[in-house]
């Protein structure tokens, strides 16, 4: 038996995923403009989810990149804090919709939907950059 599925959810969860893998497509940091645009997408959807959103900015290969990076304060153990985190960027020439513009769908939705509760601990949400090759196991 299947549980019961919030339609909007699915909705949501579908518009992300063909937003960054259709509409933006391949997201390597070779190509700037959609490597920009996923995190502008990824950065948009989370203010419009109720969060102060801030950048991460570092550089690697000369270029400045960013995580980008929102907060749901905790209560009683807001110190502790559980990061919900995926990449937006892709290898090049593939759209990523499985890797990893699907986690990054799950990122945005699970804070659109603790926005309102009032987790003891912090929750923290990063859309990492540069997680893809010749990026991954680098400083």
């Amino acid at each position: 038996m299947r549980p019961n599925t919030d339609p909007a959810l699915i909705d949501n969860l579908t518009r992300h995923v063909d937003c960054l893998a259709g509409l933006i497509g391949p997201r390597p940091l070779s190509k700037p403009t959609a490597f920009a645009a996923a995190a502008t997408y990824v950065e948009r959807e989370l203010t419009n989810a109720g969060y102060d959103v801030g950048r991460q900015i570092y550089t690697i290969d000369d270029k400045e990149v960013a995580n980008i990076v929102a907060e749901r304060p905790g209560g009683r153990k807001k110190d502790e804090i559980v990061v919900v985190g995926a990449h937006y960027d892709t290898v090049f020439m593939t759209p990523g919709a499985d890797d990893n513009a699907s986690a990054v769908a799950v990122l945005i939705e699970t804070a659109r939907l603790v926005r309102n509760l009032n987790p003891a601990r912090t929750i923290r949400f990063v859309g990492f950059a540069c997680e893809e090759p010749p990026h991954f196991h680098t400083g």
